[in-house]
């Protein structure tokens, strides 16, 4: 598997409202067995949008591996894709970071929170 779990990649993704895709860097959330099983990873966007505040997981460089390229911004718990390997970019942005272990946990119990649990 090329990619693991808290990896920072970068994608298109179709943005809600204007009905076009804006390459975005996104924070793999899946684990292993999704992508032994389908081949697909599951990932979250990252932006520095203010809508839908309610949504934002707020990313701060404490939270990576290394202090740099550290996607700046805040994950949209509400925009998440699932995605094959070659729908990832490969540029110099690429996998040059990851999110630790830790707060993947926080960010996936977030996104279960805010948009999979009833009130």
């Amino acid at each position: 598997m090329p990619y693991q779990r808290g990896d920072v990649i970068e994608l298109p993704f179709l943005i809600p409202g204007k009905n076009k895709t804006e390459v975005h860097p996104a924070i793999i959330i899946s684990n292993d067995m999704v992508y032994e099983n389908e081949g697909i990873y599951i990932c979250v966007m990252v932006t520095h949008s203010d809508l839908h505040e309610y949504f934002a997981f707020d990313l701060t460089p404490d939270m990576f591996v290394s202090s740099r390229n550290i996607p700046e911004g805040k994950t949209k718990a509400h925009l998440i894709a699932y995605v094959l390997e070659n729908q990832i970019i490969s540029n110099s942005n690429t996998k040059k970071n990851k999110m630790k272990a830790v707060y993947v946990d926080k960010l996936v119990h977030f996104i279960s929170d805010t948009v999979l649990l009833e009130d």
